[in-house]
């Protein structure tokens, strides 16, 4: 009998199609011939074509990278803070400085703003799964409590979103890191587009609040 690795690689790609999404990198580690097939041109092309929709957010980085880093950025589930969409941020309202302690090595600072609008939008493959920011509040002076909130805008599925409004300059010490969960997201479909945002619209000035990134940890992860 011949070993798996010996199977036409038509075949193996096709059977490839049907693993579970999240496992696809990780197939060249199996043997040398799987690494080469995954490394042929086209592969990673057909596989995106198989697990993400055409819309607006999946092209964008289709354009960004090759096949195969598009893919695993898609993949991602923990995003930088400096890839969402900040209102204001061409502005002086915000600042990128360098930090030690950010798995990206750099945090989005809020300076000073009458109003706060944080959006990042983010394809999700079908499961459960829990969503939180990691913040640092370097200020004692965020006057209007953030509204935290994450929906489900394209495909179907549970929508658990806290939408809560947190009590971060009250609840937090100043200069520390933590984790501010925003809600449970459940997709039912093969893929949903899930909207998380921050937003604070009230009269007056804020400043000191540091963003690190927003992370979608799956169910049995936390």
């Amino acid at each position: 009998m011949q070993p798996i690795s010996t199977f036409v690689p038509e075949l193996l790609r096709a059977i490839f199609l049907y693993l579970d999404p999240r496992t696809l990198p990780t197939l060249g580690l199996v043997c040398k011939n799987w690494q080469i097939l995954l490394n042929q041109e086209g592969f990673w092309t057909n596989v995106l074509d198989a697990h993400f929709p055409e819309i607006q957010e999946v092209q964008e980085v289709r354009h960004k990278f090759n096949p195969k880093m598009a893919y695993q950025n898609l993949l991602s589930l923990k995003i930088s803070s400096l890839e969402c969409h900040v209102v204001g941020m061409n502005n002086p309202n915000w600042e990128i400085t360098n930090s030690f302690d950010s798995p990206f090595g750099s945090v989005l600072r809020l300076k000073r703003s009458r109003w706060i609008l944080v959006e990042k939008r983010k394809v999700l493959l079908s499961g459960k799964y829990k969503i939180h920011w990691r913040i640092i509040k370097s200020s004692s002076h965020l006057l209007g409590n953030p509204k935290f909130s994450v929906k489900i805008i394209d495909g179907s599925g549970v929508d658990c979103s806290l939408n809560w409004e947190v009590d971060v300059q009250n609840s937090y010490p100043d200069e520390v890191w933590f984790k501010l969960k925003v809600g449970v997201v459940e997709i039912t479909s093969p893929w949903a587009l899930v909207s998380v945002q921050i937003k604070s619209l009230g009269k007056g000035l804020k400043w000191g609040l540091g963003l690190d990134c927003v992370e979608f940890v799956p169910k049995g992860r936390y």
